[in-house]
């Protein structure tokens, strides 16, 4: 494993119909390379299709029904509601996958909050419930 390296690029919300003119007239050079030298192709969105669930299913290559989330915000047994972190995922992520087998990985604006996880470095979003971790 000295030496490979994977980036999984993911954009929310963002299609082929709008990126394709984007790409094909030079508007975003570095990610028409990306593309060129790596992979690329169109995803099923998780049922529900929103942005919580659906990063939640990448991260853990599980439905919403096996990983527990299944919006940005979860009902906490006081009545309240929260946002969806890490610690709700009733499966590991391939990041901790990852890191319990010697490897890193850096995770930069998914959309859950991530509270630490062995080998990862994080930068978190705006969903990230602590300020003194959220970055804008």
């Amino acid at each position: 494993m000295v030496g490979k390296r994977t980036i999984a690029v993911g954009l929310d919300g963002c299609s082929w119909n709008v990126l394709e003119p984007l790409l094909e007239t030079g508007r975003l050079p570095n990610l028409a390379a990306l593309r060129e030298r790596g992979s690329s192709g169109v995803l099923e969105s998780a049922v529900p299709f929103f942005t919580g669930p659906a990063w939640a299913s990448i991260a853990t290559g599980c439905s919403p029904a096996s990983h527990g989330i299944y919006d940005f915000m979860m009902l906490r047994p006081d009545g309240k509601l929260s946002v969806a972190g890490q610690s709700d995922l009733r499966r590991p992520t391939y990041y901790h996958h990852l890191g319990r087998d010697g490897l890193r990985s850096v995770l930069v604006n998914l959309p859950l909050d991530q509270d630490g996880c062995e080998g990862a470095v994080i930068v978190n979003s705006w969903l990230t419930v602590d300020d003194e971790r959220r970055i804008y």
